[in-house]
């Protein structure tokens, strides 16, 4: 019963915490990233990669907010279908009902971080603390729905239920460039089973994408992609690239710095058991990725997790309990610090796994009990 009551109050607490930090920013910064998902919700089939139409729908639709930035819709064609129930309200009821969704997204995530890894609904408190979750709220940036499913595929890899756990995982690739190091991370673990139905559900995507939109709306997507809307905010990014422009390298010292970075994973991931090198290909994976900002890294919260509860590497603990705050909102200017810290941490797992009483392959709690964590 106290656990009972414990969950709710964590929960009401973190509720409050969406809607304050929401409601702390009007609009259209609250959920800034949103225009892009409605503009899709309310275009025609034809126009969802259409940078024109963008434009001109996006200007008239917050013109009662002044000058702003064109965002384009660089997602998948089966991503704007699931969108298009939007297109059925207003922008001020949509966008709010959109942050919704993702807050009540996090709390999934939250419960299964919990089945998966332990511990209670203290998690939610975590949460807060994090920087980049909090961010991706007042964002209205999709990242629960890229984090749920990594986690619900851990979640039925676990039962041996690699089908779904495949169909989980696809989900997740919507930011593919996001997660650049995770398949590797399937085959350094020899989860042929798991890659193979990995790539199926891929391919199966693919061409549902392409039946949708036709080779000429490929060409539109490719247009758009390519356009280099967001580009010009790179030096914001955590990543290696604005690492690399900070220090004035060009683009061969971003593709040496990525080539490093892949074959310390590799050597790394080898040495941990399959999960914690699962979320270490996803935080390495986010120094990779040629755009990836703060909300991002709400992505690697499992990882900073795991150091912390399983692998008691002390450093993760700042990350987690509000560091990153102080670094994006007094340091906004020294993103390019996150590159060394991440590989940092990565070097103390390493560590940390050879110091006695510390098992290599640590054993987590499973998803269910009485259930082991598959082998294959």
């Amino acid at each position: 019963m106290r656990r009972r009551i414990l969950g709710v109050l964590a929960i009401a607490a973190f509720a409050v915490w969406c809607v304050f930090i929401q409601a702390n920013i009007p609009l259209p910064d609250r959920g800034n990233d949103f225009p892009a998902f409605y503009t899709v919700a309310k275009a025609p089939w034809a126009k969802i990669y259409d940078l024109d139409y963008f434009t001109r729908f996006e200007h008239e639709l917050r013109r009662p907010w002044g000058p702003h930035e064109v965002q384009p819709f660089p997602r998948a064609p089966v991503y704007a279908l699931l969108l298009k129930p939007f297109g059925l309200f207003s922008y001020h009821t949509a966008v709010h009902l959109w942050l919704a969704l993702i807050s009540a997204g996090l709390v999934g995530c939250a419960w299964l971080v919990q089945r998966l890894y332990g511990g209670d609904w203290s998690i939610l408190l975590w949460m807060i603390g994090f920087y980049p979750i909090s961010f991706a709220l007042t964002m209205g940036q999709d990242t629960a729905f890229v984090l749920g499913p990594m986690l619900l595929a851990l979640f039925f890899h676990r039962q041996g239920r690699d089908w779904l756990a495949a169909f989980c995982l696809s989900l997740a690739f919507q930011k593919f460039h996001l997660l650049l190091l995770v398949p590797l991370a399937l085959l350094l673990h020899s989860k042929r089973a798991l890659f193979w139905r990995f790539a199926g559900w891929l391919g199966f995507w693919g061409a549902l994408n392409v039946s949708l939109i036709g080779i000429g709306g490929v060409r539109d997507y490719l247009d758009v992609v390519g356009a280099g809307v967001v580009d010009r905010l790179f030096v914001r990014s955590w990543n290696l690239r604005s690492l690399a422009f900070h220090f004035g390298w060009d683009k061969a010292g971003y593709i040496v710095g990525a080539v490093l970075v892949a074959a310390w994973f590799v050597w790394l991931a080898r040495r941990l058991r399959f999960e914690t090198a699962f979320w270490a290909a996803v935080g390495l994976s986010l120094l990779l990725a040629w755009h990836s900002f703060k909300y991002d890294y709400a992505l690697a919260f499992p990882f900073f997790y795991l150091l912390w509860r399983e692998y008691r590497v002390r450093l993760a603990s700042p990350f987690l309990f509000g560091g990153l705050w102080v670094h994006a909102l007094a340091f906004e200017r020294q993103t390019w610090i996150m590159p060394p810290l991440m590989v940092g941490l990565s070097v103390l797992l390493w560590w940390r796994t050879r110091q006695p009483g510390v098992p290599r392959h640590i054993t987590s709690t499973p998803a269910v009990v009485g259930v082991p964590e598959a082998s294959n």
